[in-house]
């Protein structure tokens, strides 16, 4: 993404003047910190984070949401594209941020779920442009697919590894009010930034 501001933004995500913003309480502090001071964090070339996950059942979902058969991970950049789960959750990822992975000799640490601009929408080698992609990530998913998330202990992953989710640990009543402050003020700006954009 080019830019923060919202109009950039608005731009970068491919969101129509009548559409909103997705919300800053929904993403990780320190992710958004980083990005209003660099393109990428320091000393890497990643979006965000060293590990990006899609599940496959994500991406049926989204192909459901377009009437087509089949969509490309490629499209979406993961590092790790993952298989199974219940067959009722549509898109299981959207629940993990916070939550440690556990897949083949790694553990990983989910940091928040992916905001998605209009590039995967875009031509990729073999693939054709996607015109429909972006608008059924947006009405499906809230404009996220994915999970963006740091490694806390390397190790190999594989092919038929295992995953195992570990839940985080309850917030203290003290940091549950922390949490709720932080989200009404951040809901807060984002109202005021909407009225702006209108303007």
């Amino acid at each position: 993404m080019s830019s923060l501001t919202p109009d950039a933004l608005a731009r970068d995500l491919g969101i129509r003047p009548d559409e909103k913003l997705p919300k800053v309480s929904d993403m990780n502090a320190r992710a958004l910190a980083t990005l209003t001071r660099n393109a990428t964090p320091p000393g890497s070339f990643v979006d965000l984070c060293p590990v990006h996950l899609i599940t496959e059942t994500s991406l049926s979902t989204i192909a459901t949401a377009m009437g087509v058969d089949h969509l490309e991970a490629r499209r979406f950049r993961p590092n790790v594209v993952l298989a199974g789960g219940p067959p009722a959750d549509v898109l299981p990822e959207s629940a993990w941020p916070d939550t440690a992975l556990d897949v083949g000799g790694a553990r990983l640490r989910v940091v928040m779920r992916t905001v998605r601009c209009v590039v995967p929408s875009r031509a990729h080698e073999d693939l054709p442009v996607e015109a429909a992609l972006t608008r059924a990530v947006a009405g499906t998913a809230d404009r996220y697919l994915g999970v963006y998330a740091d490694v806390t202990t390397a190790g190999r992953i594989r092919v038929g590894d295992t995953l195992t989710i570990t839940p985080p640990t309850p917030p203290s009543p003290t940091r549950r009010l922390a949490r709720r402050g932080r989200v009404l003020a951040l809901d807060s700006a984002n109202r005021l930034i909407e009225m702006f954009r209108r303007d």
